[in-house]
Protein backbone atom coordinates (compact mmCIF):
# COMPACT_ATOMS: atom_id res chain seq x y z
CA UNK A 1 0.00 0.00 0.00
CA UNK A 2 2.52 2.35 0.78
CA UNK A 3 4.83 1.34 -2.50
CA UNK A 4 1.06 3.01 -4.54
CA UNK A 5 0.92 5.83 -2.45
CA UNK A 6 4.43 6.96 -3.09
CA UNK A 7 4.99 5.38 -7.22
CA UNK A 8 2.28 8.08 -8.84
CA UNK A 9 3.08 10.95 -7.02
CA UNK A 10 6.76 10.63 -7.92
CA UNK A 11 6.49 8.97 -11.06
CA UNK A 12 3.99 11.80 -12.06
CA UNK A 13 6.29 14.71 -11.16
CA UNK A 14 9.34 13.78 -11.94
CA UNK A 15 8.19 12.46 -15.15
CA UNK A 16 6.95 15.60 -16.25
CA UNK A 17 9.86 17.95 -14.53
CA UNK A 18 12.76 15.60 -15.67
CA UNK A 19 11.24 15.59 -19.37
CA UNK A 20 11.28 19.61 -19.22
CA UNK A 21 15.01 19.59 -17.90
CA UNK A 22 15.86 17.11 -20.79
CA UNK A 23 14.07 19.17 -23.79
CA UNK A 24 15.66 22.05 -22.60
CA UNK A 25 19.01 20.62 -21.79
CA UNK A 26 19.21 19.03 -24.98
CA UNK A 27 17.75 21.57 -27.56
CA UNK A 28 15.12 19.35 -28.75
CA UNK A 29 12.91 22.61 -29.86
CA UNK A 30 9.86 21.39 -27.89
CA UNK A 31 7.45 21.92 -24.97
CA UNK A 32 6.25 19.40 -23.07
CA UNK A 33 2.78 20.05 -24.34
CA UNK A 34 3.97 20.02 -28.17
CA UNK A 35 6.15 16.61 -27.21
CA UNK A 36 2.77 15.04 -25.83
CA UNK A 37 0.70 15.93 -28.56
CA UNK A 38 3.21 13.61 -31.40
CA UNK A 39 2.89 10.69 -29.34
CA UNK A 40 1.00 8.50 -31.28
CA UNK A 41 -0.13 5.57 -28.31
CA UNK A 42 -3.38 7.05 -27.29
CA UNK A 43 -3.11 5.58 -23.48
CA UNK A 44 0.58 7.16 -23.65
CA UNK A 45 -0.81 10.14 -24.81
CA UNK A 46 -3.32 10.34 -21.80
CA UNK A 47 -1.26 9.56 -19.18
CA UNK A 48 1.08 12.72 -19.77
CA UNK A 49 -1.78 14.60 -20.58
CA UNK A 50 -3.51 13.80 -17.25
CA UNK A 51 -0.19 14.47 -15.70
CA UNK A 52 0.54 17.98 -17.25
CA UNK A 53 -3.20 18.92 -15.89
CA UNK A 54 -2.13 18.47 -12.49
CA UNK A 55 0.30 19.94 -9.43
CA UNK A 56 2.36 17.21 -8.51
CA UNK A 57 4.57 18.98 -6.07
CA UNK A 58 1.79 18.46 -3.06
CA UNK A 59 1.63 14.60 -3.36
CA UNK A 60 5.08 14.56 -4.18
CA UNK A 61 6.72 16.74 -1.32
CA UNK A 62 4.07 13.88 0.60
CA UNK A 63 5.53 10.88 -0.86
CA UNK A 64 9.35 12.17 -0.29
CA UNK A 65 9.22 13.27 2.99
CA UNK A 66 6.43 10.93 4.37
CA UNK A 67 5.69 7.89 2.44
CA UNK A 68 8.90 7.02 1.28
CA UNK A 69 10.71 7.25 5.05
CA UNK A 70 7.77 4.98 5.88
CA UNK A 71 8.31 2.40 3.14
CA UNK A 72 12.11 2.17 3.68
CA UNK A 73 11.24 1.33 7.17
CA UNK A 74 9.57 -1.28 6.01
CA UNK A 75 11.51 -2.85 3.66
CA UNK A 76 15.03 -2.39 6.08
CA UNK A 77 12.77 -4.48 8.72
CA UNK A 78 12.12 -7.39 6.34
CA UNK A 79 15.63 -7.34 5.61
CA UNK A 80 16.78 -7.88 9.17
CA UNK A 81 15.07 -11.27 8.85
CA UNK A 82 16.75 -12.22 5.18
CA UNK A 83 19.37 -11.76 2.82
CA UNK A 84 17.70 -11.78 -0.44
CA UNK A 85 13.92 -11.90 -2.06
CA UNK A 86 13.37 -14.36 -4.90
CA UNK A 87 10.21 -13.74 -6.46
CA UNK A 88 8.47 -13.67 -10.12
CA UNK A 89 10.07 -10.63 -11.85
CA UNK A 90 6.63 -10.50 -12.94
CA UNK A 91 3.48 -12.31 -11.23
CA UNK A 92 2.30 -13.58 -15.00
CA UNK A 93 4.04 -14.30 -17.96
CA UNK A 94 4.70 -12.46 -20.85
CA UNK A 95 1.18 -13.14 -23.49
CA UNK A 96 1.21 -12.53 -27.40
CA UNK A 97 -1.59 -9.47 -27.38
CA UNK A 98 -3.51 -7.65 -29.73
CA UNK A 99 -2.10 -4.00 -29.50
CA UNK A 100 -5.49 -2.42 -28.94
CA UNK A 101 -6.22 -4.60 -25.59
CA UNK A 102 -2.63 -3.15 -23.98
CA UNK A 103 -3.84 0.24 -25.16
CA UNK A 104 -7.51 -0.05 -23.41
CA UNK A 105 -5.99 -1.80 -20.09
CA UNK A 106 -2.35 0.07 -20.63
CA UNK A 107 -2.63 0.94 -16.60
CA UNK A 108 -3.71 -2.77 -15.74
CA UNK A 109 -1.53 -4.14 -17.91
CA UNK A 110 1.47 -1.72 -16.64
CA UNK A 111 0.26 -1.90 -13.18
CA UNK A 112 0.44 -5.72 -13.42
CA UNK A 113 4.07 -6.23 -14.69
CA UNK A 114 5.90 -3.76 -12.89
CA UNK A 115 3.93 -4.90 -9.37
CA UNK A 116 7.21 -6.83 -8.35
CA UNK A 117 9.97 -4.49 -9.83
CA UNK A 118 8.59 -1.22 -8.53
CA UNK A 119 9.59 -1.47 -4.68
CA UNK A 120 12.88 -1.39 -5.10
CA UNK A 121 12.72 1.54 -7.51
CA UNK A 122 11.00 3.60 -4.80
CA UNK A 123 12.98 2.45 -1.88
CA UNK A 124 16.52 2.86 -4.06
CA UNK A 125 17.69 -1.24 -3.22
CA UNK A 126 19.69 -3.61 -5.51
CA UNK A 127 17.26 -5.58 -7.60
CA UNK A 128 18.12 -7.66 -10.67
CA UNK A 129 16.38 -10.15 -12.99
CA UNK A 130 17.57 -13.62 -14.66
CA UNK A 131 15.56 -14.51 -17.38
CA UNK A 132 14.47 -18.44 -17.32
CA UNK A 133 14.42 -20.47 -19.80
CA UNK A 134 10.26 -20.99 -20.41
CA UNK A 135 8.57 -23.61 -22.48
CA UNK A 136 6.21 -21.45 -24.41
CA UNK A 137 9.27 -19.44 -25.48
CA UNK A 138 8.16 -15.94 -24.15
CA UNK A 139 10.37 -14.88 -21.57
CA UNK A 140 10.04 -15.36 -17.77
CA UNK A 141 12.57 -14.22 -14.79
CA UNK A 142 13.38 -15.03 -11.36
CA UNK A 143 14.11 -11.30 -9.41
CA UNK A 144 16.28 -11.13 -6.41
CA UNK A 145 15.91 -8.16 -4.59
CA UNK A 146 18.40 -7.13 -1.80
CA UNK A 147 18.48 -4.62 1.02
CA UNK A 148 19.59 -0.99 0.46
CA UNK A 149 23.52 -0.57 0.02
CA UNK A 150 24.17 -4.61 -0.73
CA UNK A 151 24.54 -4.35 -4.62
CA UNK A 152 27.33 -6.40 -4.81
CA UNK A 153 25.82 -9.37 -2.64
CA UNK A 154 22.52 -8.86 -4.77
CA UNK A 155 25.29 -9.44 -7.83
CA UNK A 156 27.07 -12.25 -5.92
CA UNK A 157 23.61 -14.25 -5.17
CA UNK A 158 22.61 -13.49 -9.25
CA UNK A 159 25.60 -14.84 -10.21
CA UNK A 160 25.63 -18.09 -7.91
CA UNK A 161 21.89 -18.45 -9.22
CA UNK A 162 22.73 -18.26 -12.89
CA UNK A 163 26.03 -21.17 -12.44
CA UNK A 164 23.09 -23.45 -10.49
CA UNK A 165 20.68 -23.09 -13.45
CA UNK A 166 23.41 -23.41 -15.99
CA UNK A 167 24.11 -27.36 -14.51
CA UNK A 168 20.80 -27.89 -14.41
Amino acid sequence: ELCGLCCGPILRHECCEDLKIYLKKYKVGLSVGELVDRITTPSVKEVYRRAMAQDHKPAHEEALTHTRPKLIAEYQNLFAEIDVLLSPTTPITAVEADPYVLWSNAAKIRDCYIQNVNLTSIVGAPSISIPLENPDGLPVGLLIDGNIGCDAYVLSVAKVIEELLVKL
